[in-house]
């Protein structure tokens, strides 16, 4: 199945989310340990191979964002996107959340091949990521579903979040592509309009 979604796909949800579809500084990847809300409100992420471990104990998908220091798309999207009270209940009910630095050599405790640990920066590269921010969706297993790529507004957001966890819940992915599940979904909606 093709993980990758197409622009078509998210021009018809950003529709949908028009016609209404939807019923904190950043710490080093090292600090973040533990996800949720800390007591100031704020969402605290994962780092990616504790995620992955939480993740498969929980059984809920995971959101990767991928950013750099320098992006300033990547701090727009954390301030005003990530920060939103309606984007955060959603990651918090729905998804583990996992931050990566893309440059970043901390290192994770996932080996690679030749049993060294594997650091964040190896990690973007695996997922062929180039452009930031982006946004990865994966199975509790850890396994690739699809991305967003670039920044969201959080009104724009929200119906993304919703959308995919949909698809993931229902585990459409095993017989459709995003693509495919959106224009369903679009498709019903204005037959019962």
């Amino acid at each position: 199945m093709k993980r990758t979604i197409l622009y078509p796909a998210l021009l018809v949800l950003l529709g949908l989310a028009a016609v209404g579809y939807s019923e904190a500084d950043k710490k080093s990847s090292k600090d973040k340990k533990s996800a949720g809300k800390d007591e100031a409100g704020q969402l605290v992420w994962y780092r990616y191979d504790q995620g992955l471990k939480k993740a498969k104990s929980e059984k809920k998908p995971i959101l990767v964002d991928f950013y750099t220091d320098w992006c300033g798309w990547c701090k727009k999207m954390d301030k005003d996107t990530y920060g939103n009270q309606e984007v955060m209940k959603l990651l918090n009910e729905k998804f583990i959340i996992v931050k990566i630095n893309a440059e970043s050599k901390n290192p994770l405790e996932i080996k690679d091949d030749q049993g060294k640990q594997k650091t964040e920066a190896q990690i973007a590269r695996e997922f062929n990521v180039s452009a930031f921010p982006i946004t990865w969706f994966l199975r509790p297993t850890g396994e690739q579903i699809t991305y967003v790529p670039g920044y969201y507004p959080a009104d724009n957001f929200v119906p993304v979040l919703t959308m995919v966890s949909d698809y993931i819940k229902e585990k459409a992915y095993e017989k459709m592509s995003i693509n495919d599940y959106v224009k369903q979904k679009e498709n019903s909606k204005t037959k019962k309009n």
